[in-house]
């Protein structure tokens, strides 16, 4: 998981890689690479252990800082991005993983009722949409409605879909 370094020392925020539990075999990444934004760390891991059992590789940010390093040094094929993080503003992020990865899907979550944030997610250019608590049945239409734009990209299919 994503760990906030304070340590002037380390450099900076240090981005973490989910990995599952103890005892469990990790998955071939076979299915692309999901930067998944999210502050609390109880949903982001849920949410992560999601992903991994859909063979994608994760990587993980609780913040801004976090998640614009990890545009900047790897390849993402999507962003499953919170709205909320703290007093961040997650939009804040779109504009910079869109130049740092302009054939990255974006999903957004919150949880805040769909038509408060469809005015602002519209002007953003984000069509996927997450309502926060979500099951991994919403997580996969998320994930089949955004894998179109960076589908071609890894040259496989849709990872639920085969």
């Amino acid at each position: 998981m994503a760990e906030r370094n304070d340590d002037t020392r380390g450099g900076g925020p240090r981005l973490g890689f989910a990995s599952p539990p103890p005892g469990i075999v990790p998955p071939a990444h076979e299915n692309g690479t999901v930067l998944l934004v999210e502050d609390d760390d109880a949903s982001r891991r849920a949410v992560a252990l999601l992903l991994l059992a859909r063979r994608m590789r994760v990587v993980e940010a609780a913040d801004l800082e976090t998640a614009r390093t990890a545009l900047d040094v790897g390849a993402v094929d999507l962003l499953l991005l919170d709205l909320q993080l703290g007093h961040e503003d997650g939009l804040a992020l779109v504009p910079h993983a869109r130049r740092a990865t302009p054939a990255c899907g974006i999903i957004a979550m919150s949880g805040m009722a769909p038509e408060r944030v469809a005015p602002r997610l519209a002007a953003a250019g984000i069509l996927s949409f997450l309502a926060k608590p979500f099951g991994p049945e919403e997580l996969d239409e998320a994930l089949s409605a955004a894998w179109h734009p960076w589908q071609g990209r890894r040259g496989s299919a849709d990872p639920l879909r085969g």
